[in-house]
């Protein structure tokens, strides 16, 4: 059994009445602890912190707009929300966020092309036919070719590319083998995938070219390349990076590893 909150031995200290804030129970805090104290016990204490962590509310994907249930404390800390790592991963990779409202950045003339587009569509979902006016607010517009598809945005933002759907059409063309998580790496554009992850590709190029052109350690090649010891032994021994080599290193070159 759980034991109520009793402070009657704390003879020297100012006890005030209070009420449980679950079970509305009465009971004695000291005065200085108005506030912080809520709870009769350490069960309800207990049901009131687990109710804390499953309040929340829904939210659409970034990537799908698929519904997703997030919690009010992980709200507060995170501002793009996605329904899978899939989608997390290729939201931030492959589309560029417009910093000001979080909203997919389809380049300076796609709003234009967007007004062009609901009016040559006569304002209505090109899939259920419903209208603006009985949809209750604008029809979205969908890229038939995936944007990052393009190495343009003027390419891309074509009106021959781009068609109204509402927001349920919407989500049925990127769904199944449409999802964003199922576009293919290899067609999307130098430009549109992850900075960084080209940016270690060459680095990691650069360390593996060291190791079979050269005798340098892998402390050496280490502080040559800016890459940790780890990382560069890591590719050493063909546990990273291998897609960019045939062989590791470790046994067309074999050298000493120590970090002198």
């Amino acid at each position: 059994m759980f034991e109520i909150r009793d402070y009657s031995h704390r003879k020297y200290v100012n006890l005030i009445d209070t009420e449980c804030l679950l079970c509305y129970r009465k009971f004695k805090i000291p005065a200085n602890n108005k506030g912080r104290i809520i709870t009769c016990c350490d069960y309800c204490s207990s049901v009131i912190l687990s109710m804390k962590k499953t309040t929340g509310s829904y939210h659409q994907c970034k990537m799908c707009d698929k519904p997703v249930f997030v919690t009010d404390r992980k709200r507060r800390k995170v501002k793009r929300i996605y329904c899978s790592r899939k989608c997390a991963n290729l939201g931030w990779s492959t589309y560029h966020e417009n910093r000001g409202t979080g909203k997919k950045y389809y380049g300076p003339n796609w709003l234009n092309q967007r007004r062009k587009c609901r009016k040559r569509d006569d304002y209505k979902c090109a899939d259920c036919g419903i209208s603006e006016e009985d949809y209750g607010k604008e029809m979205s517009v969908h890229h038939i070719r995936p944007f990052v598809y393009f190495a343009s945005y003027q390419q891309a933002n074509k009106l021959e590319n781009l068609v109204s759907v509402c927001e349920d059409c919407h989500r049925k063309r990127h769904s199944g083998e449409e999802h964003p998580s199922k576009f293919d790496m290899n067609l999307i554009v130098a430009d549109t995938k992850p900075k960084v992850k080209i940016m270690q590709k060459k680095k990691a190029q650069k360390v593996y070219d060291l190791l079979i052109t050269t005798d340098k350690t892998l402390a050496e090649i280490s502080r040559e390349t800016g890459l940790s010891y780890g990382g560069v032994s890591k590719i050493y021994h063909g546990t990273r990076w291998k897609e960019l080599y045939n062989k590791p290193a470790v046994l067309t070159n074999p050298r000493r590893c120590s970090r002198d």
